[in-house]
Formats: C-alpha cells, structure tokens, sequence
C-alpha cells in the first residue's frame, strides 16, 4: 500500500468534497473519478466506499471511468485520515468534518429530524464547500 501523502494527492488531483441535503439533514461525501482502474480499486481496498462505472460514449477514444464514491463515516474517516496531507482541498475537508456526523441519531421517516437552526448551519457549510470549488487562482508565477 502506498502512504498517506499519496493518496491525499490522488484526491487534491481527482477527488472532490461534497456536502448536500439529503431527506432531513445535510450528508458528507467524497468522489474520486479517474481513468485508471487500479489505482481507484486500490483505495476501494484501503479506505471503503461503493464503486461506479460510468457508461463509455460511443467515441471510439473513450476510456472506461471509474468513480469511487463514500458517503457518511466512511467518508468522515477517509477525510479524517487525509486531512493532515491535503493541500488544494484541505479546507473543503476541514469544512465537511465540522458537521456532526447523525449516523447514530437515525435521520429519515419517523425518526428525529434536525431542529431548523442545525439545519441551516450546515446547508451555510454546505455552500462554503461549494464555493470553494469556484475559487481561481489566478496564473503560475
């Protein structure tokens, strides 16, 4: 298996942070897409998640892509383990590790629902990852 510093750049380069209102409360995820098989079954293996794979087009260049996806703790464990190595998608991270896990509250029918304060926090942490993604950086020096 390779290090951390690896993986976390695999990510910075080809993953992406998401937080998104799901039913009753705003869930955690990450993706990580790419060309090149072995390396996303290599993470599938070390850190969990669910595989994809994205129907080819009928171009005749088209290469397979592959797309690992984690939603909830495992998510919340993958960024927690990478956190420390991420450069470009650090405070993405830093941002979905702040909102409170509700795996062990139960959030859906019947059940405990966030109150409207907790849920607006989360929706303002959910459009701060996203605008993050927006940011330009203007040229190399």
């Amino acid at each position: 298996m390779r290090d951390l510093n690896y993986y976390a750049g695999y990510f910075d380069a080809d993953g992406s942070v998401r937080a998104y209102k799901n039913k009753k409360t705003v869930q955690v995820g990450v993706e990580i897409t790419n060309t090149y098989r072995p390396m996303i079954m290599e993470m599938h293996e070390r850190f969990g998640g669910r595989l994809e794979m994205r129907p080819q087009d009928t171009k005749p260049n088209q290469r397979q892509v592959y797309r690992l996806l984690m939603t909830g703790q495992t998510a919340r464990d993958f960024l927690s383990t990478i956190l420390p190595y991420l450069v470009e998608k650090k405070e993405q991270a830093r941002l979905a590790l702040s909102i409170r896990y509700d795996g062990a509250r139960n959030i859906g029918k019947h059940r405990a629902s966030l109150t409207p304060e907790d849920l607006q926090e989360r929706l303002t942490i959910a459009a701060e990852i996203k605008r993050l993604k927006r940011i330009e950086y203007g040229s190399a020096a």
